[in-house]
């Protein structure tokens, strides 16, 4: 074997290791990310960040044992998703309310769950659980469990929808929802009208109506904001 091919061959298997070990880096920074991201979203509802919260890249680098790097593009993320605000010279915040934020996050997601809805086939496991969820809603007793309650189920309502786009968007769009709800729900305003609109929403996915509880379901959802706007 000539030298020259003995040395194109080592550059190849050089390269080739290389590229392994960029494709590894990347995986473990995506592992971190997802992490970071998941533990951020667990933070956010369960109400320790809260809005106008600064979010500090050391705080969550210590906090989960790794480097700055899938915190920031986890935090990128989540600000992509509209759940956070990148401020200059102040880093990411939670940021404020406001009424046309409310109104197209409500609209977007009334739509995106009727889509779902209507393009789903509820067999009797799901209506089950679907009335095990109403009966956890149903008997909350404080606002945040009812309004983690609310989000399984229309989270087991959504869930049979294969489309994992439209998935995605609604796990984000709830997730801000959520300030929203904490911050201008009260217990009694999820108790008038949703544990009705829940049930018949159950009533007609049991006659095999989707397109019914899909309104039903839209009236859910634009319910609720309209509670929201006239306290805002």
């Amino acid at each position: 074997m000539s030298c020259k091919v003995r040395e194109k061959e080592n550059n190849l298997l050089v390269l080739k290791s290389y590229t392994i070990l960029i494709y590894l880096y990347a995986v473990k920074i995506k592992i971190q990310r997802d992490r970071v991201r998941s533990f951020i979203l667990a933070e956010l509802m369960s109400g320790r960040i809260d809005i106008g919260d600064r979010l500090s890249l050391p705080y969550f680098a210590k906090k989960l044992k790794c480097s700055v790097t899938p915190i920031r593009e986890a935090l990128t993320q989540l600000e992509y998703a509209k759940i956070i605000e990148a401020i200059p010279n102040r880093g990411f915040i939670i940021p404020n309310t406001d009424q046309r934020e409310a109104r197209n996050l409500y609209e977007l997601i009334a739509a995106l769950e009727c889509l779902a809805v209507e393009n789903s086939i509820y067999d009797a496991r799901k209506i089950k659980t679907l009335i095990a969820c109403q009966i956890k809603f149903r008997e909350a007793s404080n606002t945040l469990d009812r309004i983690l309650a609310d989000f399984s189920f229309h989270e087991e309502l959504t869930s049979l929808y294969d489309n994992e786009m439209v998935q995605e968007k609604i796990r984000d769009c709830k997730i801000r929802i959520f300030t929203y709800e904490k911050s201008y729900l009260s217990e009694v305003d999820y108790a008038i009208e949703s544990v009705d609109q829940h049930q018949k929403i159950i009533n007609a996915i049991q006659s095999g109506d989707n397109n019914l509880a899909s309104s039903i379901l839209k009236q859910n959802w634009l319910h609720t904001l309209n509670q929201i706007k006239s306290k805002m």
